[in-house]
Order: structure tokens, then sequence, then C-alpha cells
């Protein structure tokens, strides 16, 4: 379980009992990271916030999770590049913006995979390497009610942003592609690469803030 400790550090036990020892200490930028790779869930409504390991916490065969298992938080060059943009971020609040829009693009898009046919997107000609589709839902399956209204917040956000962004978005935030295929994609040194990134998301910020949550 991890607790914020101080600003922006949290410490982490290896139980929900905060009375036992602290195992380690996280940044706050290794817990957006977390929290990006579906890793660490919030434990009920409590504020301050808590939140728990749900999967990959340990080494298999490891009974119980040490302060090893925390050394390989922050992501490398060759991972997702999502990560490394979230892990630089010195900002909180804008780090926890960037985290949060990102969890719900990717929820959205996941939701509204389960309806195909959104305006603007060809999702069978993309690339989607199976972070989307692998296999989850059946393309037969009769859209559900929730996919059809998330397929519409899809479309309503994609209106409202350049195919470029939608593109550097899919293959940011879907595909989690490295920084080099990035930079390869989009002609981009590595240097500019992640100020093209932070204006993406900003901009996908943008749209959620003007054009779905205002209404909900």
């Amino acid at each position: 379980m991890a607790a914020p400790i101080a600003s922006d550090r949290w410490g982490v036990w290896r139980g929900r009992d905060r009375r036992t020892r602290m195992i380690g200490v996280l940044s706050g930028a290794e817990i957006d990271v977390l929290r990006v790779r579906d890793v660490l869930h919030p434990l009920g409504d409590t504020n301050p916030p808590l939140f728990v390991c749900t999967r990959k916490c340990s080494e298999p065969g490891r009974v119980n999770p040490d302060s090893t298992a925390l050394r390989a938080v922050l992501p490398d060059a060759s991972g997702p590049f999502i990560e490394l943009v979230i892990a630089r971020c010195s900002q909180p609040a804008l780090r926890s913006l960037i985290r949060s829009t990102v969890q719900d693009y990717r929820r959205d898009v996941e939701y509204a995979m389960r309806s195909p046919g959104i305006s603007g997107m060809n999702w069978s000609a993309l690339s989607l390497g199976g972070k989307v589709d692998g296999g989850r839902w059946s393309q037969n399956r009769r859209p559900s009610r929730l996919s059809t209204d998330v397929r519409k917040v899809v479309d309503k956000l994609h209106r409202h942003l350049e195919p470029d962004d939608v593109d550097l978005l899919h293959r940011l935030i879907i595909l989690e592609q490295t920084r080099s295929e990035l930079s390869k994609r989009f002609c981009l040194r590595p240097s500019l690469l992640e100020q093209r990134a932070f204006a993406g998301l900003r901009r996908l910020e943008e749209a959620y803030r003007r054009w779905v949550r205002r209404e909900d």
C-alpha cells in the first residue's frame, strides 16, 4: 500500500497496516507512472488518498513484496514514452492532470472500441498492436449502451483535435510507443518530441474540459 508522507512523497507498506514498518519511499512521479500502468488503484474514497498494488507488485514465487520490488518503477528510454513524459514532469499538479487525462482517454477509447465506426478514425486501418483490441472484446458482439455513449465522447474529442494530434495520442497512449518510434514517425529530434507530446496532451485535456466534462 502507498500513502502520502510528505509533499509529493509516498511511503510504501507491505500490507494495509501502516503501524508496521515502511518498506520504501516513492516520489509522486513514480506513483503516477504506476497508476498509468494500471498497477495502483485507490483504496476506497479516502482523503488523503491511499493506493494498493493490484498486480505485478512482486516477482513470481515471492510470497510478500519487499523493497526490491520498487527498484524498477521509473521507466527507461526503451519503454513507453508516455511514462517518460509523466516521470519527467516536475510539477505535481500538471503531472496529475496529464496522468488523469491519459487514463480517461485510454478508458474511453477501449470502451469505444466495442462500437466500431467512430467518425474521423479508421480503426480497422490502425496498427493496434494488441493494446486495444487484443482479444478482449468480440467485434461481432452487439455494442453495449455504455460503449455507444463513450463512442460519442471519443467522436467529439476527435472532432476538436487535429488529425496529427489524434495520430500522436493514439500512438502515445494506446499503442504506448517508445521515444524512438515516435521520433521516426513524426520526424522530430528526441529533444523536441517531449514538447510535442506535452502540447498534444494539453490539447486533449482542453478538449475534455471544454467539450466533454462541461456537459457532465
